[in-house]
């Protein structure tokens, strides 16, 4: 569609042992925007916006913020949270921006309806 698409990555993260390992695909778009699906794959090059899944059954807190620190993406903001509610995502956000923040991530959340021009 005129816009350039890198994938990375390659398995799903583990939800638990005895659920199978299905495949997932990271995708850096325009060399600057990456989605990195339902895992936590840092891709070997560098990102401007990292899209961050802060909430899922295969993930904690300790490995999102983690992950956020390691993309090194000047930009952060959220997917992955259509279960958390009030209190949860902000603790989140709160626990993200405090770790991570002086690692250099500048994590913005966003709002429903909210639009984003990075």
């Amino acid at each position: 569609a005129g816009f350039a698409v890198r994938t990375f990555g390659g398995q799903h993260a583990l939800i638990h042992p005895s659920i199978p390992v299905i495949a997932n695909v990271g995708f850096l778009i325009e060399e600057s925007v990456y989605h990195p699906g339902d895992s936590l794959f840092v891709p070997p090059v560098p990102v401007r916006t990292l899209l961050l899944p802060i909430h899922a059954p295969w993930n904690k807190g300790a490995e999102v913020i983690d992950f956020a620190i390691s993309v090194r993406a000047p930009v952060v903001h959220q997917i992955h949270d259509g279960l958390l509610q009030g209190a949860g995502i902000s603790l989140l956000e709160g626990l993200i921006v405090r770790v991570a923040g002086p690692h250099g991530v500048d994590f913005r959340r966003w709002a429903d309806g909210d639009t984003v021009t990075s």
